[in-house]
Parts: C-alpha cells; structure tokens; sequence
C-alpha cells in the first residue's frame, strides 16, 4: 500500500481533478534504538520540532542498558476512568512527594528521602535510581511530555498514556510486555503490586481534582528537589500555550498544526465558507453576544 488514491468512478471527466491530491495523509515516524515507534502527526512537509528536539537522548539512558528489549513479549492493556483533568495525573506521576504516606508499599524504598529525579532533558524526565554508577535497574521509569510513560522492570515494562476525555475526566490505558523468562507467578505478584500503586493514584488524582472544582481551594508552592520535575513539566505547558497564541495572532486565525488545509481545486471556496462562517458566529449579538444554539445546524 503506498497511500495513493486507487479509483475514482468518473472523475476522469472531471476538468482539473487531479488524483495526487486525494492521497493519504503521510505522517511522521521515527523507530529508536530501544524498537519503540513514534508519530508526529503535525501537518507540516517537515516537523516543527523534530524527534531528536524533543526525545533526543530517551532510548540511550544507560541505565537501559540493563534491559533486552526482544526479550519481552505482549501480554495485555486495560485502562482505568479517572474523574480528572489529563494534567493532574501528569503532576502526581512526575513528584513522589507523596509517595512515604500514600503509597505504603512503596515507603520502605524512600527512606532517607531518596532522590526521584534524575534528568530533566527536553521533553523527556528520568526518574528513580540513585546517582552515576549506583544507579538502580530494578525499575526504570522515564516520562515522556505531555501525557505518556513507559516504565522497565526485569519480570514486564508497561507504556502507559492518560488520555483527556473532557475537561475533568481522563482514561488511564496501560499496555503490558511480559519478560520471557518470568514465571506466570512473578508476573502476577509484580503486577498486583503496580496495580495497587496505579490504583492509589487514581484515587489522589480524584481527590486533587475535586479540590480544583471547588471555589475555597488556592495553590501552595512546588517544593524545589522533590517536585522539580512538575515545575519543569509545567513550564513546557505554559511555554507551548504561549507559543501558540502567538502564533495565531500572527496568522489572524485560529492554527491546528495537524490538521491539513484544502486542496488547491477546493481551497478558494472552503476558506470563503470558512470566513463567513466565522463572521456570522462572532457578530451575533443573541444570547448575550453568544452563538445561537441554532446556528449548529
């Protein structure tokens, strides 16, 4: 399959049609060095930011070093619905602030206030281990902006994505790689354990949110070590927000960089319709200057 468009029934008659323009849409993809495949969806014939601009560096972490990759093979996803907005799971995922008290299967592992972060490199955050050489293998968990995962153990690895399903609810999806060599009773003692883990977040992250929907909650300060990396993923948040409302300042429209604009034959009419469209909603003084319900149709 090369993405071409195969047939279309009399358009041979058609004056000016032209097939190329009915492809496919090409996207972006790059394979790393680990065999992890990814997508860029922008529009554009070369990306804004290129992989190796966001994610360069991701896939030779040393500490990877200690995983066989073709050694792990699918096992299962499932997910969870979390009532929260994406972002406030990605602020519990990226501290451990919490971890002593709300995760106690966890709190043996920080005593001594063990540091978390590890690297704060582009669009991508290094957590757990201890520093250089005494750096742990045991588990190896790397974020990945905005809103993905992926987590390497010696018995499975697990991607994990949040994906936004409105404003104030998210699904939490995991899918599962199993080690070869890892008894069926290994894997369900360390998944057990993870479940646990994930499900407590879960519960955080509703709580967090209700605290957001609420008129008396106010925010307090990021502690500098062990919340660095919610500040540092905060600020990419903000900074591409910024960087967006310029942008269509800029173009004096709205910019959706994945999405594809007309074809040259149907580009004049659709931005004609476009514009209208936009004047009809903007200078409609009916429902205190709100766009009629019935405009919709």
């Amino acid at each position: 399959m090369n993405g071409n468009l195969a047939k279309a029934p009399r358009f041979d008659q058609v004056e000016d049609f032209d097939k190329s323009e009915y492809e496919l849409y090409k996207v972006h993809s790059y394979i790393d060095s680990l065999g992890f495949f990814w997508i860029n969806l922008d529009a554009a014939e070369k990306p804004r930011l290129s992989w190796e601009e966001q994610f360069g560096g991701v896939d030779k972490q040393p500490r990877l070093e200690n995983f066989d990759m073709s050694n792990y093979e699918y096992d299962h996803t499932w997910s969870m619905e979390g009532k929260f907005n994406w972002k406030t799971l990605i602020e519990n995922y990226n501290e451990c602030y919490h971890c002593p008290t709300a995760h106690p299967g966890l709190a043996p592992f920080f005593k001594g206030n063990k540091q978390m972060n590890y690297g704060l490199n582009k669009y991508w955050v290094e957590h757990l281990g201890a520093k250089g050489e005494q750096r742990a293998s045991s588990v190896s968990p790397t974020y990945m902006f905005p809103n993905a995962s992926v987590t390497l153990t010696p018995v499975f690895f697990y991607m994990m994505s949040i994906v936004p399903t409105s404003a104030t609810t998210s699904l939490m999806r995991y899918e599962v790689y199993r080690s070869k060599s890892a008894t069926s009773e290994e894997l369900k003692e360390k998944l057990d354990f993870f479940i646990q883990v994930e499900s407590e977040d879960k519960w955080l992250a509703n709580g967090s949110q209700s605290n957001l929907n609420s008129d008396t909650y106010t925010t307090g300060p990021f502690h500098p070590d062990v919340e660095e990396a919610v500040v540092y993923v905060i600020g990419k948040v903000k900074g591409l927000l910024h960087d967006h409302v310029a942008e269509e300042r800029k173009r004096g429209s709205e910019w959706w960089p994945a999405r594809r604009g007309p074809v040259q034959a149907t580009r004049s009419s659709a931005e004609e319709d476009e514009a209208f469209c936009r004047g009809v909603c903007s200078s409609s003084n009916m429902n205190d200057k709100a766009v009629p319900e019935g405009l919709a149709w």
